[in-house]
C-alpha cells in the first residue's frame, strides 16, 4: 500500500492530490453498498468544486475537488486543500496526518435509486453531498491519497 503525502504546513495549500474515491460492483463496501458505473459517472459529474470535509463534519471544510473522472470501474478524484486545512490542524493537534496511517477521500451522497442484488445494495442513481477525508473508509477497494 502506498504511503499518503499529507503533511502539516502552508506548503499544502493549493497542492493537488489524487485518490480512488469509490468503486463499482467489484465488491460491496463494509456496509453492503455498491455503485453501478452509471452512479459513479453521476458522482464524477457532480464532483467539481465539491467540498472536502474532515470525517464528513461540515464544520471542518478543508478542501475542494478539482475534478472527478471514471477509470474503468473507479471514481478518481483530484482535490486541493485550502488554507482552512492548516487552521484545522492547529486547532486539532491530536490529529497526526504524518502518521503511517493512510488517508482516503470518499463521497457522501444521497441514494435516489437502488436495488438489492445478492449481498449488495446497488445504487444506480445518486446525488453527491460532499467528500470526506478519513482514515476509516467503508469501501476497502479504494486507494489512499497520493500526490502533493
Amino acid at each position: 500500500m502506498a504511503k499518503h503525502n499529507l503533511k502539516k504546513g502552508s506548503e499544502m495549500k493549493n497542492r493537488e492530490f489524487t485518490a480512488v474515491a469509490a468503486t463499482s460492483l467489484s465488491r460491496p463496501d463494509l456496509n453492503g453498498q455498491c455503485f453501478t458505473v452509471g452512479a459513479l459517472e453521476q458522482l464524477a459529474e457532480q464532483s467539481k468544486d465539491a467540498r472536502v470535509t474532515y470525517n464528513f463534519d461540515p464544520h471542518f471544510i478543508i478542501g475542494k475537488v478539482v475534478s472527478g473522472e471514471i477509470d474503468g470501474d473507479k471514481l478518481i478524484v483530484k482535490f486541493k486543500l485550502t488554507s482552512e486545512f492548516n487552521k484545522f490542524l492547529k486547532a486539532h493537534p491530536e490529529i497526526k496526518l504524518n502518521a503511517p496511517v493512510p488517508y482516503y477521500i470518499v463521497p457522501s451522497y444521497t441514494v435516489i435509486e437502488s436495488k438489492q442484488i445478492k449481498e449488495c445494495q446497488v445504487h444506480s442513481k445518486v446525488k453527491l453531498a460532499n467528500f470526506g477525508l478519513t482514515n476509516k473508509p467503508a469501501d476497502t477497494n479504494i486507494s489512499p491519497i497520493m500526490g502533493g
